[in-house]
């Protein structure tokens, strides 16, 4: 029982581990929504075994990296770092959604479960809600989300098969959206399977977020560490955005090519980078 690393066997050991994007508190609403998914205890099934690893009776749970339920989150969940609803139109655009006018405020949830009395089925769980607020009202969209590389898709996964907008928990917003969230390389084959619903790629996903942060007004070593953070949290996950934001790198050579280019000489490796410079960051000059 002495393990106490935070990641083990791909298995996180606490929930805010998963995120880049963490609430400011216990008190807020999006500490509420992420707490619908870390605390569920029939999707999360993490236990310390013998030798004091962490394993999963399931493959479920926000826990587990190579899970849906842990992809969803820790990629939505980047928009949670922006201080405005800019970002909201041009998501909405990328699923077939034109809002009323300015976008004024927006929310989220993860693993909404309702039950339909009377219907079938019986209970619905939408994996993501969006909630947001123009001039027009209140609209939802529903994403349902597969992880890259699930292609074996029944009808319960298709937005427009089930009716994951007819739920009672929506009376009153008249304006309802479905849109499925998937692979690049999957797009096609679930577009092929859908009637009139669009597609959302995670890699479309990741494009949105690195635009937006890469819009912030801060300065620019600070807009490169979060945008980079961004493509690095989604290439860990083998999702790149596209196109790559900073386009100066589209010449770097790739590390099977090291060998080969030799991008650095012995003289290199007795240059002085230490030596103090203004600001060690995007835009500094470099030491000669």
């Amino acid at each position: 029982m002495g393990n106490n690393r935070p990641i083990v066997n791909s298995i996180h050991r606490h929930w805010w581990t998963t995120l880049l994007a963490l609430p400011t508190g216990a008190d807020t609403p999006g500490y509420a929504a992420l707490r619908r998914v870390w605390a569920d205890n029939t999707i999360n099934t993490v236990f310390v075994d013998e030798s004091g690893d962490l394993r999963s009776k399931s493959k479920r749970g926000i826990y587990r990296t190579d899970s849906e339920d842990h992809l969803m989150v820790a990629l939505f969940e980047n928009w949670a770092a922006l201080p405005d609803c800019s970002w909201v139109a041009p998501f909405l655009h990328a699923c077939g959604i034109r809002p009323s006018g300015n976008v004024q405020a927006v929310g989220w949830s993860y693993e909404y479960t309702q039950d339909r009395p009377g219907k079938k089925p019986g209970k619905l769980t939408a994996d993501i809600v969006v909630c947001w607020q123009d001039q027009n009202g209140e609209a939802v969209l529903v994403l349902e989300t597969k992880k890259p590389g699930n292609r074996l898709w029944g009808e319960k996964d298709l937005p427009d098969s089930s009716p994951y907008c007819d739920v009672p928990g929506f009376d009153g917003i008249a304006r309802r959206y479905a849109c499925m969230l998937v692979a690049a390389d999957d797009a096609a084959a679930m577009a092929s399977l859908l009637h009139n619903q669009p597609v959302l790629t995670w890699e479309r996903l990741l494009s949105l977020q690195v635009e937006a942060f890469g819009r912030l007004p801060v300065s620019s070593a600070l807009r490169a560490f979060l945008v980079g953070a961004i493509v690095h949290q989604g290439a860990g996950y083998g999702i790149i955005s596209a196109p790559f934001p900073m386009t100066w790198m589209a010449d770097q050579p790739a590390a099977p090519n090291i060998k080969e280019q030799a991008p650095q000489t012995r003289a290199d490796r007795r240059v002085a980078y230490w030596r103090p410079v203004r600001q060690r960051s995007v835009g500094s000059r470099s030491v000669e």
